[in-house]
């Protein structure tokens, strides 16, 4: 306690910020590793289980789009906002298997 008394201002100002750095860092760290989703063209889209099946939502360039995976591994895709670049064509309903 006797060497933090004998700082200057400046010192136990550096001090203090440090600390405070220290905290702001740490908050905001375990706010990050606390969110759940999935990255899709720069956004997160987030899931929930629906009806048996597992719907991801989230805004993708501020509009609202949902992907649905169904039970039988069938995925319902929305119309989604053209993208920045050119695509192959995707099919609205495709359907996967794990096998």
């Amino acid at each position: 306690m006797k060497r933090i008394k004998e700082l200057n201002l400046y010192q136990k100002s550096i001090l203090a910020v440090m600390a405070i750095m220290a905290l702001v860092f740490a908050s905001v760290y375990s706010k990050t590793i606390s969110r759940v989703g999935f990255e899709y063209m720069d956004t997160i889209l987030v899931p929930a289980q629906e009806n048996g099946g597992t719907v991801y939502s989230g805004k993708i360039r501020g509009q609202q789009a949902q992907f649905t995976v169904s039970k039988d591994k069938t995925i319902t895709v929305p119309a989604l906002i053209p993208p920045k670049r050119t695509l192959p064509p995707f099919p609205r309903t495709a359907k996967w298997s794990a096998a």
